[in-house]
């Protein structure tokens, strides 16, 4: 399942619990609403209830006008009435229609025993006919009990009067035997109200904390599972990008889970797999030199093998070789790979046969402004990639139709620049409908076809160099090729002040130096000594500053460069011409570098703030030989005037007229006694304390050097 699937149930039922609880909450607090509500009710009854009462007792002794007080006893017996009925008829809880049965009951009982009859007397007192206002009037029913009883001592006796008088006084002053009995079930019924209340409450707060447990603690175990997963799996990938990084292509990721991470497994094993293929590419394309590099070079036995590796290492249905022609502003079929649809019209008895379209495309010069990939690729220089040719149909007008023998899915155009030339250029095609070249396809064959761009100058230079009897020609010319390696100007980089020399022992130098940018903050560095002298070393020198260049991006350390390189060279050239070097990478944004030596010879950090020469030994077996050799990495943390020194052994071997050598020491010393100077100054300083010391002694070995310093 995947890892967002699972997120997504866990989110759903956590959701769902919140919805179920909110509608518990809901029901329990309208359910404890409703019995606060009967609570305010019942409180209401029972006040009404004591105000009659009170009522009914202060007519015993009350000032008032009969009227008024009798009036106020028949409304509040009304409301109180009503208001015992409606409550009867409005419980809905079971559990509490008893308890209040129980109430009404006793409240009915003591209703018809005394509120009802002494509502009617009351109703008579007032009823200004029934000639009971002249008798009690605002004396309070005892003094008209007391007027009754006078009138019959006096001969004018009336039994009903005095019967009916003395029923109401009596019921009213045995009164508080009744209320005490329905004051119990009042209490009661109180108590009761409010234990309901809490019993709710309680009941629905746990039955929300059964919920919460049942549905967030499985989330949070199943969340903290997934997470855990998840993070194992991120290590597996960075570890695998470490290995890649130190050069190991044959890294690969394993995940038998059916989730996000193995569809990133397939991806990185992808472009592992396809580094691989871009590896082996590239040393083939040595090998295809040193078998072409005898006494006569075919050039075009070259070009057929550059054409069919282009195909291969990118997937290619087809490929073209397009040279440019001396004479006109034509392109020419050099050579073509499978089936290549030419990008311009035919005419339909051509196009009813594929090898006539073959035959006719091999013949048929094509003009710089004739099609789209030439205008892009021979007139502005440009590679030109038409990722799906059905949507960019106005860049291929003639080849976008997929049901036209013509058709083209993907092409991907190349122009092929040796020494500042267009010397043609190359073309790849997807003639099926289903396959398109990927953005990593044209970034692998774009890196493929700078690389032949090299090879093929180099190539170049070398068949000139065959081409001359004479050795100083020869050597003129790879010292050429060795010149080309160097940097022509330093690359500016923030925050550092960088120069550097190469002076060579004899005509062709085994040394050579390269500072180059990866980014717009980092660059890197190297120092490079090939073991032997002539034109080997400096092919060797070629195949190093090739690969480094190709290896180099803005994550790679000086280790997996220096890694890499080994990896790749190794068991390819003769160990006779093994190389020892110091790379350096610097990043601006960190003020850091770090640096990787291959051989004996140190790096020097000159510590400005302590007054001090610090040395860097690695003492690590030279490129070349072991390809299982895994370099070592040093940080360095510089600081301003902080000064690096970066050179090779023939520094070391200077000797002067006494054959003393110029020791580390020597060095050292120089360095603290010119420390205050720019770059470009030590350089000119350090070259003439080399000649002095050296004074009419020859030189034993070719001196490289480059020096960085913070700023």
């Amino acid at each position: 399942m995947k890892n967002r699937t699972k997120i997504t149930i866990i989110q759903i039922s956590t959701l769902f619990c919140i919805v179920l609880s909110i509608g518990i909450l809901y029901d329990s607090l309208t359910e404890i609403q409703s019995i606060k509500k009967l609570q305010e009710d019942f409180n209401t009854v029972v006040n009404y209830e004591y105000q009659l009462s009170d009522l009914l007792y202060n007519s015993l002794y009350t000032e008032k006008n009969i009227v008024e007080a009798g009036s106020e006893i028949i409304l509040k017996y009304e409301q109180l009435t009503s208001l015992v009925d409606s409550l009867y008829y409005l419980i809905l809880d079971d559990y509490m229609e008893h308890i209040f049965k129980d109430f009404y009951y006793q409240w009915y009982q003591k209703s018809a025993n005394y509120y009802k009859p002494l509502n009617n007397n009351f109703k008579e007192f007032i009823d200004p006919e029934s000639g009971w206002i002249q008798i009690i009037q605002d004396q309070g029913l005892l003094r008209a009990y007391d007027i009754l009883i006078e009138q019959k001592a006096n001969g004018f006796e009336d039994s009903a009067k005095l019967n009916k008088l003395f029923f109401s006084i009596s019921r009213i002053e045995n009164n508080y035997t009744d209320q005490y009995a329905i004051g119990n079930q009042i209490k009661y019924l109180q108590e009761e109200l409010i234990y309901n209340i809490e019993v709710n409450i309680a009941t629905n707060a746990l039955i929300l904390i059964i919920i919460i447990i049942l549905t967030v603690t499985p989330a949070i175990i199943i969340s903290m599972r997934i997470s855990g997963s998840i993070i194992k799996k991120i290590k597996n990938v960075e570890e695998s990008i470490q290995k890649i990084s130190e050069g190991d292509l044959t890294t690969h990721i394993t995940d038998t889970d059916n989730d996000e991470f193995q569809e990133i497994a397939r991806s990185f094993n992808t472009l592992t797999d396809t580094l691989l293929k871009k590896s082996a590419s590239m040393r083939d394309i040595m090998n295809e030199v040193g078998s072409i590099i005898t006494e006569s070079v075919d050039m075009n036995a070259l070009l057929i093998k550059i054409t069919e590796l282009a195909k291969q290492t990118s997937n290619a249905n087809s490929a073209v070789m397009l040279m440019v022609d001396k004479f006109s502003d034509n392109l020419l079929v050099e050579h073509v790979d499978g089936y290549f649809p030419p990008p311009y019209s035919m005419s339909s008895a051509v196009k009813s046969r594929r090898d006539a379209i073959e035959e006719k495309f091999k013949k048929t010069p094509i003009g710089f402004n004739s099609c789209y990939i030439a205008k892009e690729s021979v007139l502005k220089g440009k590679p030109l990639f038409i990722k799906d040719s059905e949507v960019e149909s106005d860049k291929l007008p003639i080849n976008s139709n997929p049901r036209d023998i013509l058709f083209i899915k993907s092409s991907m155009t190349f122009p092929l620049v040796v020494s500042n030339k267009l010397l043609g250029v190359i073309s790849l095609a997807k003639t099926k409908r289903e396959e398109m070249f990927s953005d990593l396809d044209f970034t692998n064959a774009m890196s493929f076809v700078e690389y032949v761009s090299l090879t093929i100058d180099n190539l170049y230079k070398y068949m000139e160099l065959l081409d001359k009897s004479e050795m100083k020609r020869e050597m003129g010319i790879a010292s050429e090729i060795q010149t080309q390696l160097l940097p022509k100007k330093i690359p500016n980089v923030p925050n550092i002040d960088v120069s550097a020399f190469s002076n060579s022992a004899r005509g062709i130098s085994g040394d050579y130096y390269d500072i180059y940018k990866t980014s717009k903050d980092r660059c890197v560095a190297t120092v490079c000594d090939v073991a032997g002298k002539g034109i080997p070393a400096a092919l060797v020198l070629v195949i190093i500053r090739t690969i480094l260049q190709l290896a180099s991006n803005s994550r790679s350390t000086a280790k997996d460069l220096l890694t890499f390189l080994n990896k790749s060279i190794s068991d390819r050239v003769k160990t006779d011409y093994f190389a020892t070097l110091s790379i350096l990478v610097y990043d601006d944004t960190t003020e850091e570098m770090t640096v990787s030596i291959a051989g004996e010879t140190p790096i020097l950090v000159y510590r400005s703030k302590e007054q001090i020469v610090e040395r860097i030994y690695h003492n690590e077996v030279p490129v070349g030989i072991d390809k299982a050799t895994v370099y070592k990495n040093k940080t360095i943390k510089l600081k301003e005037d902080d000064i690096v020194y970066m050179f090779t052994d023939g520094i070391l071997e200077v000797r002067n007229n006494f054959n003393d050598v110029f020791s580390i020491n020597e060095l050292e010393s120089f360095i603290l006694e010119n420390s205050n100077n720019r770059t470009e100054t030590i350089s000119l300083l350090l070259k003439n304390y080399l000649d002095e010391f050296r004074g009419s002694q020859d030189k034993i070995d070719d001196e490289t050097v480059v020096i960085f310093k913070k700023i």
